[in-house]
């Protein structure tokens, strides 16, 4: 095979509801250079290997499947399936979502080419919510139907740590920007994305685009997305302690403000539903932090929670009761 100048990096398991969809809108690209479709196909039970191993069959100049044993996790598969890519540049592109624009690669490389000081660069996605299986509603931040709802720019390796805005099946990193991936990585056990963007942000800025290339699909057995939101704070909190403890000294105090913000919102949920001993060892975290991730005003309830939670409950009841009588 001719060196590809892009590995498009498809990671699956359990995808064969979609699988087909997410390969072929992978072939669909054109372009004017070579690429490859590396397929991390984490031991699958439901027929994604088979699905695989046909669409190798009919391109095996392009499709270049990993198929595992035995299953590696989300992070392991990631970082193996990741190492393995031979393209100057790695597109990102998760087995249950697929790509709306042929143009896609070829835009995003040639963005890459003209912009050197760019590490990544990511574009809109369109939401697709599968009601079958779905059992929460759609996260604020895809209501208007795609994301991120943000203007089209150059943003920094501080606005991803405030806010993850860039989906992931839009991302396109250069190769070989770190020489491998740190010991603290494998210990993320299903939020790798973010963690991903950022070992390549430190390495320059990040474009992103307005134009809508992909389709991030929401369904009930989303690893994350399909989750209850306790779920989904538990998870981020994990991560942004694991960043925290290991990430690079001088984002320390960005990443201590959004670890207070996640700990602040799952304890505060935890308690509300009567879970004590845990949202009480959430807010005993956050009063931890130092300053200036944590804000005075937030740090005085969340020590009523930890310490006080009688009279936190009063002042809350109190709360409610005067919103009853305004109304």
């Amino acid at each position: 095979m001719t060196q590809p100048k892009v590995s498009v990096m498809v990671m699956t398991h359990n995808h064969a509801r979609y699988a087909a969809q997410t390969i072929e809108s992978a072939l669909q690209q054109k372009t004017t250079f070579p690429f490859e479709v590396v397929i991390g196909e984490d031991a699958s039970t439901d027929g994604t290997r088979e699905i695989v191993a046909r669409y190798q069959r009919q391109a095996p100049d392009i499709v270049r499947p990993l198929f595992r044993e035995k299953n590696f996790g989300v992070t392991r598969n990631t970082a193996c399936t990741f190492e393995a890519c031979k393209g100057k540049y790695i597109a990102m592109l998760d087995g249950d979502d697929f790509w709306t624009d042929a143009g896609k690669l070829e835009i995003q490389a040639a963005l890459l080419d003209a912009h050197p000081e760019t590490a990544l660069c990511g574009h809109r996605a369109a939401l697709l919510l599968e009601p079958e299986g779905w059992t929460g509603g759609v996260p604020y931040h895809l209501a208007k139907g795609y994301y991120p709802d943000l203007p089209a720019g150059v943003y920094g390796i501080q606005d991803l740590i405030h806010s993850d805005f860039l989906p992931t099946s839009s991302v396109m990193f250069r190769n070989g920007l770190f020489p491998r991936f740190p010991e603290w990585f494998f210990d993320l056990l299903v939020v790798q994305d973010v963690p991903l963007f950022l070992l390549s942000a430190r390495y320059g800025n990040i474009a992103l685009l307005s134009e809508i290339m992909s389709t991030y699909r929401l369904h009930g057995k989303s690893l994350f997305a399909g989750r209850d939101r306790d779920f989904q704070l538990r998870e981020a909190a994990r991560t942004f302690e694991t960043l925290y403890a290991n990430f690079d000294e001088e984002y320390r105090p960005l990443i201590g403000a959004k670890l207070f913000e996640v700990t602040y919102d799952l304890s505060r949920k935890l308690l509300d539903k009567g879970s004590i001993e845990e949202g009480g060892r959430y807010c005993r975290r956050c009063l931890s932090l130092p300053p200036p991730a944590a804000r005075l005003g937030r740090k005085a309830i969340v020590g009523m929670q930890a310490y006080a939670p009688w009279l936190y409950r009063l002042l809350i009841a109190a709360k409610r009761a005067a919103g009853q009588v305004r109304a």
